[in-house]
């Protein structure tokens, strides 16, 4: 003990610090002091458990004199070039006031932290994490451990198991996703989310001469499964919820395409889509002759749709080059990349029993198509074709320069247009003003300072005298080929 910095005879002991290199389990001294609210109070006070050299855990609780108390317990475990994480339990019973005053209550609140970590190298074929944050929406307000917790009015988790299996092209994925909002007391739960996909693969690969490779060797197609359980709710609910309050379904997607090669310089690349919708549920629209309208109910009934949509594209290269051997420029190059696509979506509610039914308005006497899967998380099939033919030309210029002084006659490759693109499309199933828009892009460089990125836009139709709508009319009747929108560029 010093007074006024000068050491005198008496001593108080302090602490105890024994000398051992080995672990071992023990007390955790408490700290003590005043809150304003709760009282005196004992804090962070526990025990320390040391289980082996993979894991320990502590417990500790802070008690307040005004009858408050809360616990904590934190297991941490680590296996070396495995896995390693912690577990974090807490629970408070925070009394405010005195009994018998108008603002006295009791919160009780909870909070759970479990984060968990695998070393992808210990079993590349399978994987699993986790990262939880969930608990009681007042937790972080009557319970202040840190500020950003308290700042933070959003809580995410996730649960992830993904597995592979060795010389095959499927893949698992297993997800459950947590996501809290501490303000609105609002909970998105999603158990699960589940994926099962198909890598490519070629079925006819080995069909035909093996020397020769022929279109149908490659058609390749891929499969995905994607199904999910989701629930958007109230906390306070939550645990009262039934499974017909969630939304659920299952999407099977196979897309198949190939690559054929036309007259040696042409590539043709079609691609069909199959999509197929299951759901629990349904929407079922009828008339109700007391009030005179469609009524909308939901039924859990299992229902199912198939979807489809067809695309390709044909394109090729085409090089020109000019040569001038005994001049500077010795030569200029430029790349033609034509490229002519062609898209097709059916409307799906033609075909029966797919996924739209029919109502009558007795009034009207009219009768409207409506789909019964229009809730659905995957959404449902479309009811609106459509048609797009798709024009897109690119372009690029470059020039050969002999360098200046050099013995060696070392040519230097210079790009003068990097880019120069410019593409329209065409709906064939619109009764009039089928084109759309000529869209015009193009980027260069100058001297390796400058960037000049150019865009602009043309219309092909006639504009009525007000310029408000396009009329059915080529602007080539006028002597031009288009009319001149926009224009954007940048340096």
């Amino acid at each position: 003990l010093r007074f006024f910095n000068l050491p005198t005879p008496i001593f108080f002991p302090f602490g105890f610090f024994p000398n051992n290199n080995k672990q071992s389990s023990g007390i955790l001294i408490p700290s003590y002091g005043e809150s304003e609210e709760l009282g005196f109070f004992l804090k962070d006070g526990g025990y320390y458990f040391k289980i082996n050299n993979k894991a320990d855990l502590s417990i500790k609780s802070d008690i307040y004199s005004k009858g408050s108390w809360s616990t904590r317990s934190n297991l941490r475990y680590k296996s070396i070039y495995k896995y390693n994480g912690n577990i974090n339990l807490s629970y408070s019973n925070i009394i405010n006031s005195i009994k018998g005053f108008p603002d006295y209550n009791i919160k009780k609140d909870f909070f759970i932290r479990w984060k968990h970590q695998q070393d992808p190298k210990s079993n590349p074929y399978f994987l699993f994490s986790a990262n939880i944050n969930a608990g009681s929406s007042t937790f972080h307000r009557n319970n202040l451990i840190n500020n950003s917790d308290f700042l933070n009015n959003t809580f995410q988790s996730s649960i992830n198991i993904s597995k592979k299996w060795k010389n095959s092209p499927f893949n698992l994925s297993i997800n459950a996703r947590h996501n809290q909002n501490s303000q609105n007391k609002i909970v998105n739960l999603s158990i699960p989310e589940l994926a099962l996909n198909m890598n490519r693969i070629f079925p006819f690969s080995s069909l035909g001469d093996k020397n020769k490779t022929n279109w149908y060797n490659k058609i390749g197609l891929s499969y995905n499964l994607s199904t999910k359980n989701t629930i958007n709710i109230a906390d306070s609910l939550l645990l009262k919820s039934s499974f017909s309050d969630f939304k659920n379904g299952m999407k099977h997607t196979i897309p198949i395409s190939t690559s054929i090669k036309l007259f040696k310089y042409l590539t043709l690349n079609p691609r069909l889509n199959l999509t197929e919708r299951w759901y629990l549920k349904k929407i079922k629209k009828e008339w109700n002759s007391n009030s005179n309208t469609i009524e909308e109910k939901t039924l859990n009934k299992f229902t199912r749709g198939i979807d489809y949509n067809f695309s390709t594209s044909l394109n090729t290269k085409i090089y020109g080059i000019l040569q001038f051997p005994k001049r500077k420029i010795t030569a200029i190059r430029h790349v033609i990349t034509p490229n002519l696509s062609f898209s097709y979506n059916p409307d799906m509610s033609e075909y029966k029993n797919n996924g739209f039914a029919t109502v009558r308005n007795e009034l009207t006497d009219e009768y409207e198509t409506y789909s019964t899967m229009k809730n659905g998380i995957y959404g449902s099939p479309s009811n609106t074709k459509n048609g797009y033919i798709n024009l897109n030309i690119g372009n690029i210029l470059g020039v050969k320069i002999k360098k200046e002084n050099d013995s060696t006659q070392q040519i230097k490759k210079i790009k003068i247009i990097e880019s120069l693109n410019f593409g329209t499309s065409y709906d064939i199933f619109k009764d009039s003003l089928n084109f759309s828009n000529i869209n015009l892009n193009a980027r260069t460089r100058i001297v390796k300072l400058f960037d000049i990125n150019f865009s602009s836009t043309y219309d092909l139709y006639k504009s009525n005298m007000q310029q408000t709508r396009n009329i059915n009319e080529f602007e080539i009747e006028n002597g031009r080929l288009a009319r001149f929108i926009r224009l954007n560029t940048s340096i």
